[in-house]
């Protein structure tokens, strides 16, 4: 005779291959994955190896990217040319606005200035008016 067994939910849980039942795997979760940006910066920081004048040397998949483009626009590529160009502008409005942002003062602040520079020119011609009287 065959002995028939109830197992409950309870019971299968508690069974050691029945441990991560409906969960997902941990080794593989959403917040583990890179996105898409940083993907392809770390693939532009990675190294590589150039010879260059006959010397090797070291350096960033986006730098041997920018020295092959600039090859490419000095040989006469007009395309080359265009977008060697259009990035060089780029950094430079980069640059102007770094250095905008660092040593320029906001609206705000300029306002503040200008009311400022209108007081102490308005007191140094009244007190110029008495001196003169």
């Amino acid at each position: 005779m065959t002995q028939r067994i109830s197992l409950t939910k309870s019971d299968l849980a508690s069974h050691p291959r029945a441990r991560n039942s409906g969960k997902a795997n941990p080794a593989i979760r959403k917040g583990d994955k890179p996105n898409m940006a940083t993907i392809i910066r770390r693939s532009l920081e990675a190294k590589v190896v150039i010879n260059e004048n006959g010397q090797r040397r070291e350096v960033t998949k986006l730098e041997a990217g920018m020295i092959q483009m600039s090859n490419k626009a000095a040989a006469g590529d007009l395309r080359a040319l265009n977008m060697v160009t259009t990035y060089a502008r780029l950094a430079e409005e980069r640059e102007q606005q770094e250095i905008s942002g660092k040593a320029g003062l906001g609206e705000s602040d300029q306002k503040v200035l200008q009311r400022l520079m209108q007081r102490l020119q308005a007191t140094d011609e009244e007190g110029g008016k008495t001196e003169c009287s």
